[in-house]
């Protein structure tokens, strides 16, 4: 009887090893296509100059890389107080709203500079319903970080919806993190491009 005990303990210890192996591997698959997919991104945004092109390049790739429905991209206007979004719905024609720093879950991170995932919006007191309002979309899930330029908040990146089943993952946090920091760049890039090439025509 001991020995069958030991046996079975054997057998399970084994299973489990390698269930834990298994996993790891895939983890660390996961791991390597992101870190790749970063990469590639990044490239692509350094390459583009014009803000609408960066914009709509920048929600393509987070639609991309978090496997979400939709994505938007809000930046601060310091002159209204206000974040003003570009957003899009899998991948489809980008539209434009505007809402109160300090309002919704993207406002809150705008004005606190926190990052934040929620996998049920219904639960969190922050969640505005009017933005769905004014875009038709049907907000289930977000992940949402600032854009930040030499730790000064310019705006704010969204991920919406994941479309896998074991909803969005504390790991998808600082990748959401380290793309918006990409993203931030890239548009502080294109903002000067457009102002040298602006100055530039006025000569």
């Amino acid at each position: 009887m001991t020995c069958h005990s030991e046996h079975v303990r054997y057998v399970l210890a084994c299973n489990i090893n390698v269930i834990y192996q298994r996993d790891m591997q895939t983890e660390l698959e996961r791991t390597r296509t992101r870190l790749a997919s970063l990469i590639e991104i990044n490239q692509l945004l350094m390459s583009t100059v014009e803000t609408d092109d960066l914009l709509q390049a920048i929600i393509k790739s987070a639609i991309r890389l978090f496997s979400v429905e939709a994505c938007s991209i809000g930046l601060i206007d310091e002159a209204t107080q206000q974040v003003a979004f570009a957003f899009s719905f899998g991948g489809a024609k980008v539209e434009e709203f505007r809402i109160a720093v300090g309002q919704g879950i993207a406002g809150w991170v705008a004005q606190t500079g926190q990052e934040v995932l929620s996998n049920d919006v219904s639960r969190d007191p922050r969640f505005f319903q009017g933005i769905d309002k004014q875009t038709g979309f049907r907000t289930k899930s977000v992940l949402c970080a600032p854009l930040k330029q030499h730790n000064h908040i310019i705006g704010v990146i969204e991920a919406m919806n994941t479309t896998l089943p074991t909803g969005f993952a504390l790991e998808d946090l600082p990748l959401l993190m380290a793309f918006g920091s990409l993203a931030a760049t890239a548009l502080s890039r294109a903002k000067a491009f457009v102002s040298v090439r602006n100055t530039n025509a006025a000569v």
